[in-house]
């Protein structure tokens, strides 16, 4: 009887097995048996390889016999890369997506031929699963649950088309494509699918039954592109409620259907996530480079009861994690190969700003762009030696501290009677380079005296401090209060 050194869980065909664990060396009478060693033997099979169980590992195991008379070499190009470590047995981490590893292919010793791959990690809807793993930030899905990802930028930066979503939502009629919309006939088209919705259904089947082909009329509205009709149809070992595929193999429209929110035992928008990570699996193994390069977009829709969502769902590696807010360093194409300061803000005073820098008292402003989403991006010098005012050295304040508060003085009067106001004028947004250079930014809140408010009443108590207005209007003696008590600091 041959020694099988890994364990086989289950046939899938007359030559592939799943497997669930390694590490095991028995002699295995039969298949019987097999299943009651997998409980057993799971759980030190995956610590063996540094896995959780439930992590999603899928082994398939081909029998050796069907590679005999094959020259190794020719199945490794089958497999494709190959991991050598594993061929030396030193099985000790899983290889990348989309890799498969060689581990034994030892035939006259009875061994068997095994292949690996990782899959992605089914996302369990249910809401304590899903609790778990937002604690674990490998692992959760990024949606500012249960605090804020301040790390990641605003969706409509990754993805300019849910920007353009958004800025459509708000009734910005200057849209690329916006013109290919007969807009008379999706408004018809969505007032059905609203009514439909509204009704109540014995099944929740019943209510998908009927959103379907409403959701595909909707987009008919859309001339000159055919958009991919939605059917309920398998992606992997789960069924959809409704998706669409592109052209790229992935799921580019996602459903997901209840009759009432009582009683629901999976967050819906959590199944939306499962949809995709799962239609990734298989697109990451056909077009690879593709998915590694694009976020691969797509959008999401749960409709529970009456209430209809919208969901914008992207991939997002670590390479988009930001170290900071919305800030980026960069380098321009010129032959001189000047360096910029590029900014992602909700509002902004250019207007200020080139101000400002006119005067020698804010970096260069070069370059001002809206951005799909109700974004706006700046482009300015950047200050390499610059530091705030207040961590300036000591021999630096003491050389430079009188002259700098005459020249914000100056500065402050000469765009208030121009009629501007700057709105944060507390030290992180005042500093100073290595030419004693006194310099001004951060112009988010800036405009005119009258048209510009804080966003928020929940300010930094910099701000509020010997505030006595009840409304938000940024006035010129907020100005002035703040820069007086930015100024007293560096007398201390």
């Amino acid at each position: 009887m041959p020694q099988i050194t890994y364990l086989l869980v289950q046939e899938q065909t007359s030559t592939a097995y799943r497997i669930h664990g390694l590490g095991i060396s028995k002699d295995i009478p039969n298949t019987s048996k097999i299943q009651a060693l997998l409980d057993d033997a799971a759980e030190a099979a995956c610590a063996r390889m540094g896995l959780d169980l439930a992590q999603g590992v899928t082994l398939i195991v081909y029998k050796a016999s069907d590679f005999r008379g094959r020259l190794l070499s020719d199945i490794k190009r089958e497999l494709g890369e190959i991991n050598e470590d594993f061929l030396d047995n030193k099985a000790a981490e899983c290889p990348h997506r989309g890799e498969l590893s060689l581990l034994e292919a030892d035939d006259n010793q009875g061994k068997v031929l095994v292949v690996f791959k990782m899959r992605v990690k089914p996302v369990h809807p249910n809401p304590s699963t899903y609790e778990s793993m937002q604690r674990k930030s490998n692992e959760k899905i990024l949606d500012d649950r249960p605090e804020p990802d301040d790390e990641i930028p605003p969706i409509p930066l990754l993805c300019d088309g849910f920007g353009h979503f958004l800025d459509i939502l708000d009734g910005n009629a200057d849209i690329l494509g916006l013109d290919k919309v007969d807009s008379s006939k999706l408004w018809l088209e969505v007032d059905e699918f609203a009514r439909n919705m509204c009704y109540f259904y014995a099944m929740e089947d019943d209510r998908r039954d009927k959103a379907l082909p409403a959701l595909d009329k909707n987009f008919t509205a859309r001339s000159g592109v055919k958009i991919p009709t939605i059917h309920a149809a398998s992606i992997g070992s789960v069924r959809s409620d409704g998706h669409s595929v592109g052209k790229h193999g992935g799921v580019v429209l996602t459903t997901k259907f209840k009759n009432r929110v009582a009683r629901i035992t999976a967050i819906p928008e959590v199944e939306l996530v499962g949809y995709v990570a799962r239609s990734h699996v298989k697109g990451v193994e056909e077009m690879q480079e593709l998915f590694e390069r694009w976020r691969v977009p797509c959008l999401g829709l749960t409709v529970v009861g009456s209430n209809v969502k919208f969901y914008a769902i992207i991939v997002l590696d670590s390479h988009y994690w930001l170290s900071q807010r919305l800030l980026y360093i960069a380098k321009t194409e010129d032959p001189d190969y000047q360096t910029v300061l590029i900014k992602f803000v909700r509002g902004y005073s250019a207007e200020l700003h080139a101000f400002c820098a006119d005067s020698d008292h804010a970096p260069r402003f070069l370059a001002f762009e809206k951005l799909p989403g109700g974004w706006l991006a700046v482009a300015m010098e950047y200050i390499s030696s610059g530091v705030t005012i207040t961590t300036a050295t000591s021999s630096q304040l003491a050389s430079c501290r009188e002259h700098w508060a005459s020249q914000l003085w100056k500065l402050v009067k000469s765009f208030h009677d121009s009629g501007f106001v700057h709105g944060d004028l507390h030290d992180p947004n005042i500093i100073c380079d290595d030419k004693d250079r006194v310099l001004l930014i951060d112009f988010d809140w800036s405009g005119k005296e009258g048209q510009v408010s804080y966003l928020t009443p929940n300010l930094n108590e910099e701000l509020l401090a010997g505030r006595t207005l009840g409304d938000l209007k940024i006035t010129k003696g907020d100005n002035e209060r703040v820069l007086q008590r930015t100024l007293d600091k560096l007398k201390m």
